[in-house]
Order: structure tokens, then sequence, then C-alpha cells
């Protein structure tokens, strides 16, 4: 499965331990519904000593986005239709100039999903440091302003 995200992957400093998590987490969403992922994002930050942190596991299909909150350590799936349904975005970078990012950039993208009348929302937030802001652009408008709802 992982055969597909390898190219993301290796802009990440992962260990096979990190890849293996990974793995077994779509591996367990697909028992609950089979999906045609299409992307993965891993969202990270950095500590002081510019040692990353992992932190949620994003899956991506055509109509839905799964978060798996703190994915190294628990199973806690969020599972919601994106499809024409994004209420509001923004987008904060940091040291990131949508082109080239550099060993200080960052971008954090909030987003919330509107669902059906009278059960509110869901929000949720890409965080990503490094190369990795540039994969958190391309998911941003692959996903979310492509979603907006009009």
């Amino acid at each position: 499965m992982l055969e597909k995200f390898e190219e993301y992957l290796g802009q990440l400093p992962l260990t096979r331990a990190i890849k293996g998590r990974i793995e077994e987490v779509i591996t367990l969403n697909m028992k609950i519904k089979e999906l045609d992922i299409q992307d993965i994002f891993i969202c990270e930050l950095k500590n002081e000593e510019g040692s990353r942190t992992y932190t949620s596991l994003w899956l991506f299909t055509k109509r839905y986005t799964i978060e798996c909150k703190n994915f190294l350590t628990q199973n806690d799936f969020d599972l919601v239709p994106h499809f024409n349904r994004v209420g509001y975005c923004s987008i904060a970078p940091f040291n990131f100039n949508f082109d080239e990012p550099n060993d200080s950039s960052s971008v954090k993208i909030h987003f919330s999903y509107s669902i059906a009348s009278g059960m509110g929302g869901v929000t949720g937030d890409l965080i990503a440091t490094e190369q990795n802001c540039t994969y958190a652009l391309y998911i941003y408008k692959k996903y979310i302003v492509s979603n907006l709802i009009e």
C-alpha cells in the first residue's frame, strides 16, 4: 500500500517503524470502509532542537477525508465527506513563499467542513515544516480549496 506514497514519504525522515505504523493505520481504515486513498499527509512540527514530532496522519479520497489522530500511539479515526463541503479555510505560512521551502519554513492550514443541517461542522489543521510545506500546499489546493462551498 505504501508504494503509492513512497515519493512523499521519502521526503520525510521517517523510520521503518513509523512507516510500518502508517501502513497499519491505512489497513485498519480499509477494514472500516474500502476507499481509494489518493493521497496521505503527515502533520509534523519541529521542537527547539529540530527534532520532528508527528501528530496526525490524514488520508484523502475523492470524497472523504480521514484524520488519524495521534496515529503513532493510538487508533482514533475521524471520517468526513469533503466533496463540496469546505465552509472555511485559511493558510498561514512562515518563511515559505509557496515555491521553495527552507530549513525554517512552516505552514499551518486550518479548515472546516459543513455537515448536514443542525449537526455543526468539523475542523482540521494541517501543520508542516521544511519540505513538507510544499506537500501541505498541494493538499490544500487539491482537497480543501477545490471543495469550498460556493
